[in-house]
């Protein structure tokens, strides 16, 4: 482009050194490669090159100091000007891209005429080594399992006192585990109680119908020798027959043999396999995947075989059952003259087990020699033999004896064996070796045998491992109880629980619990004090309570806290929190809440609140507050009318909808969201983290931790941001009252419990279940089953209960439910087929299999059908025919509520109903393409979307709140 003249212009270049746009090189000033060196040393994040026949350009995206060589420009509108201007000279400015001034003269440049220029071309490269770049993706280190398994042998438990077991034995058990893991044999087992894991068991089984079939083989055969006989027929049938028949009888004289040799002492009192094997046991199995550590199974009641019973009838009612009796007694005049003859290392081989947690039916064999006096794990259950109650006596007497005999002879692990195995005494034996200072042995039997969790705790305890004691008390909330027991004997010990309890309850978020719980300890109290203090900086409700406890236990420090007593006793606007403070004085007795003076402070402004209907307290409470004030001027002067009492809010009427549309939308989008205490919001804004806001949207803190999901405590004062990433989640852990986070590190898992006591949380990951210890990282367990039968579908949690959806191997599906806080399996069912092709099947949030499909009602419209347990309901959506949309997530089951969704005019519309009743309790519109999300919590359903909407309605559906978040 030619030069223009403009004698405006008077003034050809800048002056003073200030921050530019860009830069020119002319090209009569330097060569090709004087520029493109120039253009290197000046490149900075964001910037352009373009090359003109008059020079090249560099174009900054932000200001920049000036640099040393050419031309500085300056943006002035949307032109890159080499000179300032006044008001005339801009006037006159040409329209162009860049305009430099030479000499009086407008040269006016447009990019479009010019060379986009990559740096990067001109990097000469060739002979740099390359060097492997440092991996920073975040390390799924294995979690590691706190309680150790106490799966040895009784041998070893026993330091090696009791003799081994001999090489016939370990081959018998051996044969024995392979038939446990042997589908075909364990398919019955999964449905009810399997078989003993020995001889007597299923194994067994086949023996015992090769015997019924033979035998029924046998009479016939012998009936067709009797009839061709009979008739007069030729003699060549009979000889014909006669090697079949030989065959037949060497064919059940084999499975008798077999039968009878297989069966053992321990196979009638012995560990069953459990239901589904490890998987279903009510705590973890580890096995060998993290190499770490795993808990004993739970003891389940062990249920009669019916196979055995009806084999018993059979047995009674032909020859079959005089010869099982006879081989069973002379085993029994056996093992009864051992006994009556002292040779007890021998009659301890033999004894027979009286007791255990189940009788599998009667033993079809005769009972075989111990190889070693090994114990068996919990709950132990097998064959019994039919003996009478004269006999049984005898022999429990016998075994006492022998107990005896041996604790005077100082063989402590023999009498551990005859009271653990043979009498089933094992709180008996633990206490025995607890007497004889075996209290490492006493631990570990303890563990393995399931006994009560206090009991494992004390134990763990006094054996000096801590870390087993706290994971069980942790996982099974065995503190308080565990401390009844150490308190009188061990109170050294009991002080140092008591110290990891309170801090527990705080980690929970239970910080008024652990300051009641670590008061005892004197030397500790200041840490008592520290919490009442960060509660109380906290504020609300929570902080009300705490002034009460501080009043109890430190009056000496109630008078530095004036100020915000004053507040709440006059502020008008503090009615909820005065209302806290009363019901926190009326927790206490009557006569500590007189000495604090609270009450009497607190009277005429709850009385105020009252009779303004603006009150939460009942009569009966506010009569309790009046005589704990002993004011009686004060009750003189009321009016005899009575006391004030707010009137009860009315309910929505039955024939009404609340109608709730979508607030407007804010600048923060919302990922996940929470019900705080005290109508405060907890939410999941992506990465920037997390905000705890009000009710009218107002941020009361941040934390920074990005956050898609949350997963709040049941104390309200704890929670767990969850960030996904690739290769799993980043998780990290909020205190929200003192304010703080701890990042955990990150795990994989494919669901997770929305919910946790503050400590142990619930993931679920492919085959494995984990309870996760996430006081500090998420590199301990506290429990765990990683051999469940198929993956896990679908979680969710209560407050007593978890449920999974799993598959079974099958095709099908199951679902567990275990119980809280122990985690025992209490049930495992299988799931029948949807009742409908389409239909879509859920888990709501009380673990409820729902299964729900859309139906047509001709011009009425939409009908939604859906079977909760065994009954079915239809319920007609009010959305115009074809408007409707049900899909997989159009649907939530709440606690008493359901909600389905639809499309209708371009908008997302949510129906709330109450389940099995077809009346809309609320609806919900919110617009389409914003991403919602509806979940519910203990407070009603919550609302939400990436637009930064939040809706809050109540559990009722008689009000809403409605917010908006700006940042």
């Amino acid at each position: 482009m030619s030069a223009v003249r403009s004698a405006a212009v008077r003034q050809p270049a800048s002056r003073s050194r200030q921050p530019v746009d860009g830069i020119w090189l002319p090209a009569d000033w330097y060569d090709e490669t004087a520029r493109q060196q120039l253009l290197l040393g000046a490149w900075c994040n964001g910037a352009t090159a373009w090359r003109f026949a008059q020079g090249d350009l560099l174009r900054f995206a932000t200001e920049v100091p000036c640099p040393a060589h050419g031309w500085p420009l300056r943006r002035v509108g949307a032109t890159l000007c080499s000179t300032e201007l006044d008001d005339d000279e801009l006037a006159a400015l040409p329209a162009a891209d860049v305009c430099l001034v030479q000499g009086g003269l407008w040269l006016p440049l447009q990019l479009a005429q010019a060379r986009v220029l990559d740096p990067a071309l001109w990097l000469a490269v060739d002979g740099y080594p390359l060097q492997p770049c440092l991996d920073l993706t975040p390390r799924m280190r294995a979690a590691e399992l706190l309680i150790d398994p106490a799966t040895r042998d009784i041998r070893d438990v026993l330091d090696g006192k009791v003799p081994p077991a001999s090489p016939q034995r370990d081959d018998v058990l051996s044969a024995l585990r392979r038939k446990r893991q042997d589908p075909a044999t364990s398919e019955a087992a999964n449905r009810t109680v399997s078989a003993a894991s020995s001889g007597s068991g299923a194994g067994n089984t086949v023996y015992v119908l090769g015997i019924l079939l033979g035998l029924l083989l046998f009479l016939l055969f012998v009936m067709a020798v009797l009839v061709s006989v009979m008739q007069g027929r030729s003699e060549a049938l009979t000889w014909l027959l006669a090697p079949l028949g030989a065959w037949l009888i060497w064919v059940i004289a084999r499975g008798v043999f077999e039968n009878l040799r297989g069966t053992t002492p321990a196979s009638w009192q012995v560990d069953p396999v459990r239901v589904g094997g490890s998987a279903a046991r009510g705590t973890g199995s580890a096995g060998g995947q993290q190499g770490g550590k795993q808990l004993p199974e739970r003891r389940r009641k062990l249920l009669p075989q019916r196979w055995r019973d009806w084999l018993a009838r059979f047995a009674m009612t032909s020859q079959l059952s005089q010869l099982l009796s006879m081989r069973q007694a002379a085993y029994m005049r056996r093992m009864l003259a051992l006994f009556e003859e002292g040779k007890l290392d021998e009659a301890l081989r033999h004894a027979i087990p009286l007791g255990g947690d189940g009788d599998l039916g009667q033993a079809f064999g005769t009972p075989m020699a111990r190889q070693n006096l090994s114990l068996s794990s919990a709950g132990a259950g097998g064959a019994s033999l039919n003996v009478g109650n004269e006999l049984q006596a005898h022999m429990r007497k016998l075994y006492r004896q022998s107990f005896e005999k041996l604790d005077r002879a100082g063989r402590i692990d023999e009498a551990v064996f005859v009271l653990a195995e043979l009498l089933f005494a094992r709180q008996e034996a633990l206490d025995y070796l607890e007497k004889h200072g075996r209290l490492k042995q006493a631990a570990e039997l303890a563990l393995q045998w399931d006994c009560a969790s206090e009991t494992i705790v004390r134990l763990h305890v006094l054996a000096g491992d801590w870390q087993t004691a706290l994971a069980v008390a942790r996982r099974d909330g065995a503190f308080a109880n565990a401390l009844l027991q150490l308190q009188e004997r061990w109170p050294d010990a009991a002080a140092r629980l008591r110290l990891e309890w309170a801090d527990t309850l705080a980690l929970q978020g239970r910080w008024l619990e652990a300051v009641d719980a670590i008061w005892p300890l004197a030397t500790h109290r200041h840490k008592a004090a520290a919490w009442l203090q960060a509660v109380e900086a906290a504020g609300g409700q929570l902080a009300m309570r705490a002034l009460v406890q501080r009043a109890m236990l430190l009056p000496d420090t109630l008078q530095v806290h004036a100020g915000l007593l004053a507040r709440v006793q006059h502020d008008p606007h503090a009615v909820a929190e005065r209302s806290a403070l009363a019901l926190a004085l009326l927790a206490v007795e009557a006569k500590d809440a007189l000495q604090t003076g609270l009450p009497r402070l607190l009277i005429t402004a709850v009385l105020a609140d009252q009779a303004s209907c603006a009150g939460q307290l009942t009569k009966s409470q506010l009569q309790q507050l009046l005589d704990r004030s002993g004011s009686k001027l004060l009750q003189s002067d009321l009016p005899s009318s009575g006391l004030p009492v707010p009137p009860a809010k009315d309910k929505q009427e039955e024939s009404g909808t609340l109608y709730c549309p979508a607030p407007a939308a804010g600048a923060l989008p919302i990922f996940d969201a929470v019900v705080l205490p005290e109508g405060n919001y907890l939410l999941a804004v992506g990465e920037a983290g997390c905000l705890v806001v009000d009710a009218a949207g107002r941020v009361k803190h941040r934390y920074a931790m990005p956050a898609r999901r949350l997963v709040l405590a049941y104390s309200g004062q704890v929670a767990l941001a969850l960030a996904p990433r690739e290769q799993g989640w980043r998780v990290a852990r909020l205190d929200l009252i003192q304010r703080q986070v701890h990042e955990l590190g990150y795990g994989e898992f494919s669901h997770y419990a929305e919910q946790f006591d503050g400590v142990a949380w619930t993931v679920a990951h492919r085959r494995s279940l984990r309870v996760l210890d996430v006081s500090s990282s998420l590199q301990q367990m506290l429990w765990q089953v990683n051999d469940l039968p198929g993956e896990v579908l679908a979680l969710t949690t209560t407050a007593q209960a978890e449920y999974m959806l799993v598959e079974d191997g099958r095709g099908g599906m199951e679902r567990w439910t275990y119980t809280l806080p122990k985690r025992r399996l209490s049930s495992r069912d299988r799931i029948d087929a949807p009742p409908q092709p389409d239909a879509l099947r859920m888990l709501d949030a009380n673990g409820v299999l729902v299964d729900y499909w859309q139906s047509r009602l001709g011009a009425k419209g939409v009908a939604l059908s859906y079977r909760v347990y065994s009954h079915t309901y239809t319920s007609q959506l009010l959305v115009p025919q074809g408007k409707q949309l049900l899909q997989q997530g159009y649907l939530r089951m709440g606690r008493q509520m359901l909600a389905t969704g639809g499309i209708c005019d371009e908008k997302l519309v949510w129906h709330l109903y109450r389940i099995g009743n077809e009346r809309r309790l609320a609806e919900l519109a919110w617009p389409l393409d914003a991403a919602s999300r509806l979940k519910e919590c203990e407070q009603g359903w919550l609302m939400f979307d990436v637009a930064g909407r939040l809706l809050h309605l109540d559990a009722e559906c008689n009000s809403s709140v409605a917010l908006t978040l700006h940042g």
